[in-house]
């Protein structure tokens, strides 16, 4: 399964600094799950000191707690992007600056997206 327009989107993007060392890219909204938004705000913020992740926060604060985020970090991207790709909680794995998995983040799923971005090296 090929991610061309996904690689696109987040490789092409001025706002984001993607790079060969990222090899994770999350990204919180406040859109769908309030519960797993909350959930994976939590996760986040347990991994922000991990240099091979780019945390995009495309939350306004209202329905999920983002304060963590305020401190200017260079892996972290607090905007508002309009595009439909940035509109849903993720997480991207990447491999040699290419897709290889999407996890959207979802209350059915969401144990298992956990448990499997918790075992990645």
């Amino acid at each position: 399964m090929g991610y061309k327009k996904e690689e696109s989107i987040l490789f092409n993007n001025v706002d984001l600094a993607v790079t060969k060392d990222t090899k994770r890219v999350y990204i919180l909204t406040e859109k769908e799950c309030p519960t797993c938004n909350k959930e994976f705000a939590l996760f986040m913020e347990q991994n922000l000191k991990d240099s091979t992740a780019l945390f995009i926060i495309n939350a306004k604060g209202l329905q999920v707690d983002i304060s963590m985020f305020e401190t200017p970090k260079s892996n972290v991207i607090r905007k508002k992007f309009k595009d439909p790709f940035f509109q849903k909680t993720k997480a991207i794995v990447l491999t040699n600056k290419k897709i290889d998995t999407i996890l959207e983040i979802n209350v059915k799923d969401k144990k298992n997206q956990f448990a499997f971005l918790n075992n990645l090296n």
